[in-house]
């Protein structure tokens, strides 16, 4: 008997997808409120810096949790009033979900006043959703509560489109394939998905796979044997097929169900459809194992054959180092890189070099590199800079200190200094001319350089050795590191005399020019109002500065929290009215009493502000006779509440 591949997952899946219409604040129209049992549900598309609406149908007692509670929001509840602010400025973000919860001292049937604000303080309209009444919160397609209708094979809700006997929605059964593998048991809601990867070679198109288990349920009557419980044709992409597992209901009275025993392993069998040849055949899985349990499991590779121990394919072949079957690839170093496409064969050292030696240079990876002055570095950048001016006499043991102040501006760093005697002593002879007594480089701090001082021996018998000769002037050249230009400079002098004496001179700048005199530098300025080389003068809002940061004037004042500069004001509340004028340091409860407790509940459930003002308790029923007796309760008593009744009665 020829039957037909039905695709009957699709037909299962067809009858049994419902779409669900869940209760969901994100699923409300855009920029409206709901409540839900006391949670204030929204869905907004601005960022909400505040909010406020009343409770319809009973009073609240409290707000707490929600996003405005995230958000650091203060909600406060009063009587049917609901009030969400931030002191900070901070927002609930645009978006859905729970805004805040309430305590309802009864059954709410809505909200309103409902008054919205942006993070400019500018409203925005935001309107009450009326929940939908639906119990279970469950809608079918079409949107009804506790529905049947149903998306049909072409996708339409409550549709007409059905499958044909061949699984394709309103075909006309003309597109069956007769198939070798036909399974001839019902489907028992009991499976285990088996998965075949389009990684497979040993197929050809048309092939079919037939799933077996070889010891399964046969019939409703228990017996055991070989039954088909899958089967699925081959198209060079992945197939999925959905074997039946047998389901045995009777010990409740039940019926037993035909298919594959849990636990067994699963025989495969393929029907080549080139050769009308059926093979029984191994397979290789990789995930799962293999067996009927309900899961899945994944086949990445079939044989047709007995596959050799230790081979790969029906041929003998085995995996090569790359793990090809039957090929011929080397990976010596065991990377799992091929050697033919592999960068480095072996493994690179900490140098980036395959199979190098790794950091065993001076400098690591690098040998060292040599400076001007022989000196060694990983970095030419490093190499000292060379010097112009050299010093080439010996230190005599006599010497002038020269202090280079860190007020100078008209160097740069790197730029050489070189102090000379322009009639000093210049060799053992004892000739004179100009000698380089002291150099140094200037880093942008303070430098001190000594210069060397000559001393004369020669009347004792003793050498004479080079160097600035006591009371000469110290005469200064700088050397431009940037421009490599020699500058015969002077110099200001902030304390000292200038001379090789011995002693110290600072110096607080230096000049590459001759400076007329009244100007304060090379290029002509001269010392403002506020002794700036060059300066604009006092054009400052406070002079020869501007107010001070922080402050509000330029005495150094603050701005008080009245806004008064210098000012002593105080705003306790923070609400923008100074204390001194402010009917209210605090705020108006619902009664429109500043720091008042707000509406109170009488005797008979009813708000009020004041229980003094509540309806009497004791309600006289008799008229007035025109005769009485006063009855006086003092203010003394203390067993009494504000608002508590009495009645007076004649027993």
């Amino acid at each position: 008997m020829i039957t037909f591949q039905k695709k009957l997952f699709l037909l299962i899946a067809t009858l049994f997808s419902f779409n669900f219409l869940m209760a969901d604040p994100c699923a409300m129209p855009e920029n409206t409120i709901s409540l839900d049992n006391g949670d204030v549900w929204y869905n907004v598309n601005t960022d909400i810096a505040g909010f406020q609406f009343e409770v319809d149908g009973t009073t609240v007692s409290g707000a707490s949790g929600g996003d405005a509670a995230s958000a650091g929001f203060t909600v406060s509840a009063g009587g049917s009033t609901v009030l969400g602010f931030s002191f900070t400025g901070a927002t609930v973000s645009a978006g859905c979900g729970t805004l805040t919860t309430l305590s309802l001292n009864g059954e709410a049937y809505g909200l309103s006043g409902i008054v919205f604000s942006d993070t400019s303080g500018n409203g925005f309209d935001v309107t009450y959703h009326e929940p939908p009444d639906c119990a279970s919160g469950i809608y079918d397609c079409l949107g009804i509560c506790d529905g049947t209708a149903v998306e049909d094979c072409s996708g339409v809700c409550d549709g007409q489109s059905v499958l044909d006997e061949c699984g394709v929605c309103n075909g006309d059964g003309s597109s069956c394939v007769e198939l070798y593998f036909n399974v001839d048991i019902e489907d028992t809601g009991e499976s285990t998905l088996f998965i075949f990867q389009n990684s497979i070679t040993s197929l050809d198109a048309g092939d079919e796979l037939g799933i077996f288990d070889s010891a399964g349920i046969l019939d409703s009557d228990g017996n055991t044997g070989e039954i088909l419980v899958g089967s699925g044709v081959w198209d060079g992409q992945q197939l999925e097929i959905t074997a039946i597992t047998a389901v045995d209901l009777s010990q409740f009275g039940g019926p037993i169900l035909p298919g594959a025993v849990t636990g067994h392993p699963m025989s495969l069998r393929v029907w080549d459809s080139s050769e009308n040849v059926v093979y029984d055949v191994t397979y290789d899985t990789s995930s799962g194992n293999g067996s009927f349990n309900g899961l899945f499991t994944v086949v990445s590779e079939i044989y047709l054959c007995e596959i050799p121990d230790g081979a790969c394919d029906c041929d003998g072949n085995i995996l090569d180092d790359c793990g090809v079957c039957g090929g011929s690839g080397v990976d010596l170093d065991q990377d799992g890189v091929c050697d033919d496409a592999d960068d480095c064969v072996g493994e690179f050292d900490e140098c980036d070099v395959c199979n190098g030696p790794g950091a065993v240079y001076d400098c690591g990876c690098d040998d060292s590199l040599v400076c001007w002055d022989d000196s060694e570095v990983c970095d030419l950048n490093d190499c000292p800079i060379e010097p112009h001016f050299v010093l080439d006499i010996d230190e005599t043991g006599e010497s002038t200190l020269f202090i280079f102040q860190d007020s100078i501006t008209n160097l740069d760093v790197d730029d050489q200094i070189g102090l000379f005697d322009l009639n000093g002593v210049v060799d053992s002879n004892g000739n004179t001319g100009e000698v380089l007594v002291g150099t140094g480089f200037w880093e942008g701090s303070q430098l001190e350089i000594t210069a060397i001082t000559s001393v004369d021996l020669s009347q004792f018998g003793g050498p004479i050795l080079p160097g600035a000769v006591l009371g000469h002037p110290m005469s200064l050249k700088v050397w431009d590191n940037s421009d490599q230009i020699e500058f015969d400079v002077t110099y200001d002098i902030a304390v000292g005399s200038g001379e090789f004496n011995g002693l110290f001179t600072a110096i607080s700048e230096v000049y590459l020019c001759d400076i007329p005199d009244g100007d304060c530098d090379c290029n002509g300025n001269t010392f403002d109002d506020c002794g700036v080389c060059g300066g604009p003068g006092a054009v400052y809002e406070c002079g020869c500065s501007d107010v001070p940061e922080g402050t509000c004037d330029c005495d150094g004042n603050l701005i008080d929290e009245c806004g008064v500069c210098g000012g002593f004001g105080v705003d306790a509340d923070q609400d923008g009215i100074c204390d001194d004028v402010d009917d209210c340091v605090g705020e108006y409860d619902d009664c429109e009493i500043c720091n008042g407790p707000g509406a109170q509940q009488c005797w008979d459930g009813s708000d009020i502000c004041g229980l003094t003002n509540c309806p009497p308790y004791f309600d006289v029923q008799i008229e007035e006779t025109g005769e009485s007796t006063l009855f006086i309760f003092q203010d003394s008593i203390t067993s009494l509440g504000v608002g508590d009744h009495l009645g007076l009665y004649d027993l």
